[in-house]
Parts: structure tokens; C-alpha cells; sequence
């Protein structure tokens, strides 16, 4: 049932306040990102429109560059760079400036909507003022023409055909107006133009008066002029700098529209970085106050909810101090919540107490009286309690060792397959093999760890079996030389057996290729570039023969070998290419030579080496 007073509702109601709090900072948070979103999208859209009339000038760059040398533009009128420049200042206009104005959150920035409408229009203007200018400079470009084609062409045509024409005029005469015209095509002065029309009226007075003859040249001559005359005043019309003629004034549209363009890019920018930094404050404060009122209302509430129950605990503080004595009192609140209800049980508890405490000092009487006939049966206990604590230890030891070193690489190709997962197409294949190596290694690691592990259980539980064979040394050696004998090879190790002749023993199969197989590794995991790694043999006392597994490897210090043979203890070292152990491999090693009857130690020194050597029973 319902109650306010109870403290369950309290609790309740305080829960219910904090998630209404949590849920207006998120509110809060999330206004602060759509407002920074709508910002962010108008400085984008500003900058796009900018970017796009810096590409609209490139356009025009290019055009004049590389379209006004081709003999197609002059002879169709038709031309790509044209096409593009056209699309593009109809997307700066229509799709980048205008459409800025109808952007959410636009009016936020712009009181007045009519001042940045002047502005758009302003930029627009010259846009279309640049544009018009640039479509007159190409008109004008192409009807001057260049080399065979417009007025251009048509002057070479003339100049040419006087060349051709076996008539009274000198070659000389001809080269001299050539010569003269160059200089003009070069310097662009009106000098020039000047001494190309001279020598034209000059050569035409020296005609002879034959008529036909003189007539044909004269008309040439006229023609020449008449194109040449026309080339110097399309010149003069389109600007011969980017400063004069319609060359000119495309150059100023084009600078005031970048100019203008860049100031309402700062402008807007600087309204944006303004109103960021006035929502960023909004919020900042929001929370703040959110904050305080959360740590004000914790701590009223924490005081109300927590007096009582303090109360409650200093009686039972004095209760535990009076070993709950007849004389304590308990003051039992009468409030109908939950308080109410543990201060009572809490007396009833008292009492049980009480009761329960005079029972135990009558039983504690006769439990004395058996205490001396059990003395002797809870030293025993103590002393299984001992052993089986020593086992827990060992078991609890070798499990962590399993969970950290299993996790590990398991951690390590987790990793890997997560980021091919995600981002295999931005790998090459060189890095993904060296991916694949590494989970190798990791997986090599796992199977080490794994079948160390099952060696080890079966070995401790008594599931394996312990079965000694006749065997021959020589091949089983051998065997395992060739099972590693790759991994050697990729570390520039020499791994050998010395024996020659064949050797027998008493064995289990199993066991003794474990053996063998952890030594081999450990002395490739230790050694260095170059080093040699031997297997030998000699005779023991008792009809027993000794191996002896040496390699020129690192070495172990004598802190470590007093360890290596402790199962409660975690050696496991990186070998000289960072190799990583199980950490007891050498420990099940000498389990399983103990199982033979045998003896294993171990001979080190650091940077010289180590020599492993167990027994085994030789076998006629």
C-alpha cells in the first residue's frame, strides 16, 4: 500500500527526482547539439559556396589557358569549360546563396533577415556582372581567333598568300611586316601596330603600275590591313592586361565577389563561434545548477533517511558493549514505516539473543568436559586442514596461471579479428599475413598452454595411465629434432643429437616425448642467433642412463632455479624473440621423470647457458 511516510515511497520519490534532473541535463545536452548541428551546418554551407567560386575561377583560368589553343573552340563556339562554368555559377546562385537564406537557425544569427538578403544579392550581382564578362572575353577570343582561324587567321591567310604570289612585291618587304606584326603579337603596343601599317602603305606605293598585277596586290595588302587593324582593336577591347578592356573588369567582378564572398564567410563564422559560445554557457550553467541541487537534495535526504537508522545502530553498538546484558533498553520507535518495524524486530531479536546466550553457557560447560578427549582428534584435523589448504593453494595457483595466460592470447587474436573485422580493406596483404602470424603464435601459445594443462590434470587426478615401453632412445630423439627442427632453422639455431649407436630404455611413449618436446622448446625459446643446442647421453649408476638436454642460451639465475620446480610458483620469462611460456612445463617434466624413478636437475649460468638432465632406466 501506498504511503508517503514509508521508506520505500521515499526512496521512490527521491529516485523519481534524480531521473526527472538526469533527464532535463539530457535535454539540455541534446538542445545544445542541435544547436551547434544547425551552426555547424550554416558555416558549411557559406564555406562550400566560397570553395565553389574559387573552382569557378580556376574554370576560367583553365579555359583561357589550354580551350583558346585548340582549333575546335574557334570553329564550333563549343567548348567543356564553358559548360562547366555556366552549371557552376547557377549552383554557387541558386543552390549555395539563396538556399543559405532559408536555413534553420539562419534568423538566430541575422536579427535582420534583409541585411544578409543585400549581402546575398551584393555577391550575386557581381557574380553575374563577372559572368557577362567572362562570356564576352570568350566571344571576343573567339572572333579574334588564333593562328588559321577568325581574324587572326584570316590576317596570316592574307599575309601568306602575298608570300606565295610571284608578283612585284620583295620578299623582304614582306618578312619586314612579318617582323613587325610578331612584335606586336608580343608586346600588345599600339608602336607596333603603328610600323605594321606603315610598312603596309609603303610597299603599296612601290607597286608598279602594271593594273592586274598591282591590283591583286593592292587588295591583298588592303585585306591584310583591314584583318590586322581589326586583330589590334578586338586586342584593345579585351584588355590586353588583366587590368584594362573586358579582361579587366572580369578580373574586378572576380576579385569582389571573393572579397565579399570571404567577409560573410568571417562574418557568419564569427556569429556562429558566438552563438556556440553562448549555448556552450547555457548549458554549462544548466548543468552546474543541476549539479548543486542534485548534492543539496542528496545530503538533506541522506541526514533524514539516515538519522534513524543511526540511532538504531549506536543501541546496538552499546548491546554488543554490555554483552547483551538484561539491563539493556532499546527505545522502539512508534512511526508505521519501515524503521518502525526493525527497531521492533530488533528488540525481538534482543531477547532471542538473550535466551539463545544462557543456552550456550550451559552447553559451553559440557563441551569443556569433552575437550580433552578430542584434543588429540583436532590435531589431526589440524594438521589434514594444513595439507589440504597446501593443495588448495597449489590448485588455486595453477588456475590462475591457466585464466592469465589463457586470456592473454586469447585477447591478443580478439583484438586482431576485430580490427580486420572492421577495417580489412585498409590493410595491405603484407600486414594481414603479419595479422595472421601474430594469431599464430597467440594460437601456438593457446595449444602449448592447453596440452600442459591436460598433462598436468590427467597427471593429478590419476587418469593417466602409466604404461613403460621398450623404447629407443635414438628415435624418439630424433623425432623430436625434426618436430622443431623448423623453428630452430627460422632462429639460426643448430639442434643435434650426438648419439650414434641405439640406445634403449624403459619408458612410457607419451611421457617421455612430453619431456622432450618442453625441453627442445624452452632451449630454442632462450637461446640466441647462431647458437647450438645438444642432446647427449651417459651412463648413471644402477643401470640407469642419464640425458642431458644443453643449450648456449641466456641462462637462469639461481633465484629462478630455486622456483622453476615449484608448482605454487608462476615462472614464465620471454624468450630472446619474446617467445611466451605456460610457466610449469618444467614442473610436469619432472612429475613425469619422478613417475620413472628418476632423477631431474637442472645446471645454469647467465649468458652462458643451461643444462637440463633426468634419468631413465636403461633397458638390455
Amino acid at each position: 500500500m501506498w504511503s508517503f511516510y514509508s521508506l520505500r515511497s521515499r526512496l521512490m520519490l527521491i529516485l523519481l527526482g534524480f531521473t526527472l534532473m538526469t533527464t532535463l541535463v539530457g535535454l539540455m545536452g541534446l538542445w545544445f547539439y542541435q544547436k551547434t548541428t544547425k551552426l555547424a551546418t550554416i558555416t558549411s554551407r557559406i564555406e562550400e559556396a566560397l570553395i565553389k567560386t574559387l573552382q569557378l575561377l580556376k574554370i576560367e583560368q583553365d579555359f583561357f589557358d589550354n580551350e583558346t589553343l585548340k582549333p575546335q573552340f574557334y570553329q564550333t563556339g563549343n567548348s567543356l569549360y564553358l559548360e562547366k562554368h555556366e552549371m557552376l555559377m547557377e549552383e554557387i546562385k541558386e543552390k549555395k546563396l539563396y538556399s543559405l537564406l532559408e536555413l534553420d537557425g539562419i534568423r538566430e544569427l541575422y536579427a535582420d533577415k534583409a541585411v544578409l538578403t543585400q549581402e546575398i544579392k551584393r555577391i550575386i550581382l557581381e557574380l553575374e556582372s563577372y559572368e557577362l564578362s567572362f562570356q564576352e572575353l570568350a566571344r571576343l577570343t573567339r572572333k579574334r581567333g588564333f593562328w588559321d582561324n577568325g581574324v587572326e587567321g584570316n590576317m596570316r591567310n592574307k599575309i601568306q598568300t602575298l608570300e606565295t604570289l610571284n608578283i612585284e612585291i620583295k620578299l623582304e618587304d614582306i618578312l619586314r611586316i612579318r617582323r613587325h606584326e610578331k612584335d606586336y603579337m608580343l608586346r600588345k603596343d599600339t608602336a607596333s601596330a603603328s610600323e605594321v601599317e606603315a610598312l603596309v602603305q609603303n610597299v603599296k606605293s612601290k607597286l608598279s603600275p602594271r593594273p592586274q598585277a598591282s591590283s591583286m596586290a593592292s587588295m591583298l595588302l588592303d585585306d591584310y590591313l583591314r584583318s590586322f587593324k581589326e586583330m589590334v582593336k578586338l586586342d584593345s577591347l579585351m584588355g590586353n592586361t588583366s587590368k584594362v578592356g573586358v579582361r579587366g573588369q572580369m578580373r574586378k567582378h572576380a576579385n569582389n565577389t571573393a572579397e565579399l564572398m570571404e567577409k560573410l564567410v568571417m562574418r557568419i563564422n564569427s556569429e556562429v563561434i558566438a552563438a556556440e559560445k553562448y549555448a556552450f554557457n547555457i548549458f554549462l550553467y544548466v548543468t552546474v545548477f543541476m549539479v548543486l541541487v542534485s548534492i543539496v537534495i542528496s545530503y538533506v535526504i541522506s541526514v533524514v533517511i539516515t538519522k534513524p537508522i543511526s540511532k538504531l545502530s549506536d543501541m546496538m553498538h552499546m548491546a554488543i558493549e554490555k554483552k547483551f546484558s538484561k539491563d539493556i533498553v532499546i527505545e522502539v520507535s512508534t512511526a508505521q514505516n519501515e524503521i518502525g518495524d526493525l527497531t521492533r524486530d530488533v528488540r525481538t531479536m534482543l531477547q532471542e539473543v538473550q535466551k539463545r546466550l544462557h543456552e550456550v553457557k550451559t552447553q559451553k560447560m559440557e563441551l569443556l568436559n569433552q575437550y580433552d578427549e578430542s584434543i588429540e582428534q583436532t590435531h589431526e584435523l589440524r594438521e589434514s586442514q594444513k595439507r589440504l589448504m597446501k593443495m588448495n593453494e597449489v590448485k588455486d595457483t595453477f588456475f590462475s596461471i591457466i585464466s592469465h595466460d589463457l586470456r592473454s592470447p586469447l585477447n591478443t587474436m580478439t583484438g586482431f579479428l576485430q580490427i580486420l573485422e572492421l577495417q580489412a580493406e585498409a590493410f595491405l596483404p603484407d600486414e594481414i599475413r603479419n595479422f595472421a602470424q601474430d594469431m599464430q603464435k597467440s594460437l601456438n601459445r593457446i595449444l602449448d598452454l592447453l596440452e600442459n594443462l591436460l598433462q598436468w590434470s590427467r597427471s593429478q587426478t590419476g587418469e593417466m595411465e602409466f604404461k613403460p615401453l621398450k623404447l629407443n632412445l635414438n628415435e624418439v630423439i630424433q623425432s623430436n629434432i625434426e618436430l622443431y627442427m623448423r623453428t630452430a632453422q627460422n632462429k639460426g639455431l643448430q639442434l643435434h643429437s650426438t648419439l650414434k649407436n641405439p640406445v634403449w630404455v624403459r619408458a612410457d611413449s607419451n611421457m617421455l616425448n612430453f619431456i622432450f618436446r618442453n625441453l627442445i622448446s624452452n632451449a630454442i625459446k632462450f637461446s640466441k642467433q647462431g647458437a647450438k643446442i645438444n642432446i647427449l647421453t651417459a651412463p648413471h649408476k644402477k643401470g640407469r642412463i642419464k640425458i642431458i638436454v644443453e643449450d648456449e642460451g641466456i641462462g637462469m639465475s639461481e633465484d629462478i632455479l630455486d622456483k622453476v620446480f615449484r608448482p605454487e610458483e608462476h615462472i614464465s620469462t620471454l624468450g630472446t624473440n619474446a617467445e611466451k611460456g605456460t610457466g610449469f612445463g618444467l614442473s610436469l617434466c619432472k612429475n613425469f621423470v619422478e613417475r620413472h624413478q628418476g632423477e631431474m636437475n637442472i645446471e645454469s649460468q647467465i649468458d652462458k647457458g643451461t643444462s637440463v638432465q633426468f634419468t631413465l632406466e636403461a633397458e638390455n
